[in-house]
């Protein structure tokens, strides 16, 4: 049953959904390469899929099923993915264009969903015979229409690619297409998206990144979130903490920096399984869990606020993998701060933050030691 429709003009090549129980940033994922091979990244409560090209005219549909509805592939289709979603809330928003500022509202009832998301060129004969039609294959626009069906579902449904493009060569010259090359098992990821770089507002043997798990009640009050100083830790082996790389505190962890950092760059992540990353120097993991009665991780800047990720991710138990390594960017390394930072002895650093959800008890282990 088709319960929406909508018409829009966009050159971008992905749409947006997110719970509209989660916030607007739901709809920022990040951008890597197996998200573009398989057409779409998720995460809880939020999914981006990859259309065929840069799309200028495109048709959105949204239908609903009945609990005893059987879905069937539209016979057009050229490309069908499908993915569990979950509502919370009193529906779904969506955006074509990645900006919260032009999201649109679909009422949808709270539940479990298979969502089937399926992609076709659009056939259409006026449109074929317009000057609109010439206008878009001369740039490689395409003009295409999108189905969203939510089939209510009480089973765990498994991300599959249910029909993938399968034509010889491009009917016609489409600008970003990017042919599904999926490898599996798909890949459950997200990045959410930490503003960079975080200044740690420490420098110095001492610099961290801090990853706390406070409560609703205390976490935007506490100086350890707001200014993790080392006056404002509990009491611990320093020279031993920093061997190690990392401390846990009753509400949090801290990792330490490679060297006296000026700035740290953080990205957190959230993926089905441990994937160490090929420029990490250093990788720890820890048992991390977040609390149903607390805010979630929360990760300080160094100025006084910080990053809440209690939103993005489901409270429960995770395996939080750190990896950090030194800022190698041919940019940075060309200029003149580099040249500054290597006077004073100082450094520039990139981090990675995981967070892998799991059921087993997590034991503190260092998967990579310094290693350049």
């Amino acid at each position: 049953m088709k319960i929406y429709s909508l018409s829009f003009e966009t050159s971008l090549n992905l749409i947006s959904i997110w719970d509209d129980s989660k916030p607007g940033q739901s709809a920022f994922h990040g951008f890597f390469e197996q998200a573009f091979n398989q057409g779409f990244s998720w995460m809880p409560g939020s999914v981006t899929f990859y259309n065929l090209g840069k799309t200028c005219r495109a048709i959105l549909e949204v239908c609903l099923l009945e609990a005893d509805e059987v879905f069937h592939l539209q016979p057009q289709t050229i490309r069908a993915i499908r993915v569990p979603f979950e509502v919370a809330g009193a529906g779904i928003r969506y955006t074509d264009c990645m900006s919260i500022f032009d999201e649109a509202f679909v009422p949808i009832p709270p539940g479990s969903y298979s969502l089937v998301f399926e992609n076709q060129l659009n056939y259409d004969p006026e449109y074929l015979n317009s000057p609109a039609y010439l206008s878009d294959v001369e740039v490689g626009f395409t003009s295409e229409i999108m189905r969203l069906s939510f089939v209510p579902t009480s089973e765990v449904v498994e991300p599959a690619i249910l029909r993938a493009e399968s034509w010889g060569e491009l009917p016609y010259r489409i600008e970003g297409y990017n042919p599904l090359n999926p490898t599996y098992p798909l890949l459950m990821k997200l990045c959410l998206l930490l503003p960079r770089p975080v200044n740690t507002g420490i420098t110095g043997p001492g610099a961290s990144v801090l990853v706390t798990n406070s409560s609703s009640t205390s976490s935007r009050d506490t100086s350890l979130v707001t200014n993790p100083t080392s006056e404002s830790r509990p009491e611990t082996s320093g020279g031993q903490n920093l061997h190690q790389g990392y401390v846990i505190h009753p509400d949090g962890v801290e990792f330490y920096a490679l060297g006296n950092a000026q700035i740290i760059s953080v990205e957190a992540w959230c993926a089905g399984e441990i994937e160490l990353d090929p420029n990490s120097v250093r990788a720890i993991v820890v048992p991390f869990p977040i609390l149903a009665d607390g805010t979630g991780a929360f990760v300080p800047d160094g100025r006084g606020g910080g990053y809440y990720l209690g939103d993005l991710l489901a409270r429960g138990s995770y395996a939080l993998l750190f990896e950090i390594w030194l800022n190698n960017d041919p940019k940075y390394l060309d200029s003149e701060l580099y040249q500054e930072h290597t006077r004073l002895g100082l450094t520039e650093e990139c981090c990675r933050l995981t967070f892998i959800p799991t059921t087993q008890a997590v034991t503190p282990e260092i998967l990579r030691f310094d290693i350049y």
